[in-house]
């Protein structure tokens, strides 16, 4: 049997009811909107800013739970039920066939909406789930277990954008060190050289009163 294309994986996840009912907290169906590409990643950055954050409060926790105490794990499991209704609609309106879902995302992944680290996240996310999906579209659809891959995705997804807010952190207080530094000096050279024009005033009116 010929495998579906990638128009006719996004009309199966246009019309699949189950699809339709799944929600992430952005409170759009993942999965909705024609499932045009564009539309699909156009909801992919929504999705993937609210996993930021999740991984970003999580790092912020772990760093101060020790002295108070925090329980860390909220932002974990925020991350595995959404991506969990994520992987989910993808499995179920792939019917499966991981051949499908990387034709699908590589369209998806190539929207400009998707650039810089946004892309590498989509990408990384289709690689991930295709290499978990098994050769059998029928396991993928009855067993396919969300929350292990999701677990197995949180780690690398927390750390890659721990460090991405790191670097990108430092990177901006490094040019605000720049930048006040460059203030600083043109403010110094502004009152150096009123000093020396007032110094010249000066000069010139003692010299005038002595003639």
């Amino acid at each position: 049997m010929a495998r579906p294309s990638a128009a006719v994986l996004a009309a199966a996840l246009a019309v699949a009811p189950a699809v339709e009912a799944i929600k992430v907290s952005s409170g759009r169906g993942f999965l909705a909107g024609g499932m045009q590409p564009d539309a699909v990643a156009a909801t992919l950055v929504k999705v993937e800013d609210e996993w930021t954050a999740q991984a970003v409060a999580f790092a912020s926790c772990n760093t101060t739970s020790a002295e108070t105490g925090s329980d860390c794990s909220s932002s974990v499991e925020d991350f595995r039920s959404s991506c969990s209704k994520v992987v989910s609609a993808v499995v179920k309106a792939s019917a499966g066939d991981r051949a499908n879902v990387r034709e699908y995302f590589a369209d998806v992944c190539s929207e400009p909406v998707l650039a810089g680290w946004r892309k590498d996240h989509c990408k990384e996310f289709a690689a991930s789930l295709v290499n978990y999906m098994s050769a059998d579209s029928y396991d993928n659809r009855e067993n396919l277990d969300t929350v292990s891959f999701c677990g197995r995705f949180w780690k690398s997804y927390s750390l890659a954008e721990q460090g991405r807010v790191a670097r990108e952190k430092a990177e901006r207080e490094e040019q605000e060190k720049k930048e006040a530094a460059e203030k600083a000096a043109e403010e110094k050279a502004a009152a150096e050289e009123a000093a020396k024009k007032a110094a010249e005033e000066e000069a010139a009116k003692k010299a005038a009163e002595e003639e």
